[in-house]
């Protein structure tokens, strides 16, 4: 039987992207889903939220993300085809009102505990913020 959980923006690029400092922890998430072992799922806009921070690093010429790397890592997403589930606007903007965050990180929120599924996350922003009243939050290097 697998474990399922939701997984966000941040922990998908961190096994993604080039030199994250979480790279190793979130990339044995994503391994584990290919291999069968763990379900995770994610709201509708986790890949646009993806294909605007690699925008992001693209345009920040330190980072040495080229467009074809852009490419690569959206293919490479594409092809895990991590299941998306719609959260709806009311229900992301009442989360984001509870939890003082943003509606993106907010629809993150409202799926794990309707699912009541572990939120992995690698967004030290957001998982300090929730981490105390919300009880779904893991961190990515902590994920079991």
């Amino acid at each position: 039987m697998s474990i399922q959980a939701v997984i966000d923006a941040s922990a998908v690029l961190a096994a993604l992207l080039p030199e994250e400092p979480v790279q190793p922890a979130a990339r044995r998430v994503l391994e584990r889903y290919v291999a069968g072992e763990l379900e995770l799922l994610a709201p509708t806009l986790l890949p646009y939220e993806v294909a605007n921070s690699l925008l992001k690093a693209e345009r920040k010429p330190e980072r040495g993300v080229s467009p074809e790397v852009v490419d690569e890592i959206l293919q490479r997403l594409e092809d895990l085809g991590i299941p998306l589930e719609a959260v709806s606007m009311r229900e992301a903007v009442t989360w984001a009102r509870r939890y003082k965050r943003w509606a993106y990180d907010a629809a993150y929120l409202a799926l794990a505990e309707r699912e009541e599924a572990p939120l992995i996350t690698a967004d030290r922003r957001l998982f300090n913020a929730v981490k105390e009243q919300f009880r779904w939050i893991s961190w990515v290097e902590e994920f079991p």
